[in-house]
């Protein structure tokens, strides 16, 4: 986890730099809320990880699980949810979108979602989350899995 986060501090820090190099303006705190944001996705991803890998033989398993449902999972049931209108919070690809529109100063009056008819439907298709559902459900999932996993971990050692 902390490598992932330094890597990703090194990355956001050269964005600040050469951003700042480029348009000589100065650091917009967005950038800061971006990053708490990946740091809250990525542990999201890990305490997901460690639950998996608490009941899990070895690890091939669990990153095959963790990229497929990353990739696959949550699109999929993204798929028959989306006819319902509810907001998909429990999705972390619909989570992550937050950490690249955060950054813009226009962030709170951009539409988060748009609809369209199809036949006597209305779909509604939710681009990304609300900064403080994104903030509650990355939390959420960090404390439910790392429990879960604690437990686990627990279980199996009596």
């Amino acid at each position: 986890y902390i490598l992932i986060i330094g890597t990703s501090a090194v990355q956001y820090f050269l964005m600040v730099l050469l951003s700042f190099y480029y348009y000589a303006e100065p650091i917009p705190p967005s950038l800061f809320l971006s990053f708490a944001y990946l740091a809250l996705y990525i542990l999201a991803l890990a305490s997901i990880t460690t639950f998996l890998s608490s009941f899990m033989p070895s690890a091939g398993p669990v990153i095959i699980i963790i990229v497929a449902l990353n990739f696959f999972g949550f699109s999929i049931f993204d798929v028959f949810v989306t006819p319902t209108g509810i907001e998909p919070l429990y999705s972390l690809t619909y989570l992550g979108n937050i950490i690249s529109k955060i950054v813009y100063p226009e962030f709170s009056t951009i539409v988060r979602y748009y609809e369209f008819l199809s036949g006597n439907l209305t779909i509604r298709v939710w681009l990304f989350p609300s900064a403080l559902g994104a903030l509650i459900a990355l939390i959420l999932y960090a404390i439910v899995f790392f429990l879960l996993g604690y437990l686990l971990f627990k279980r199996r050692q009596l």
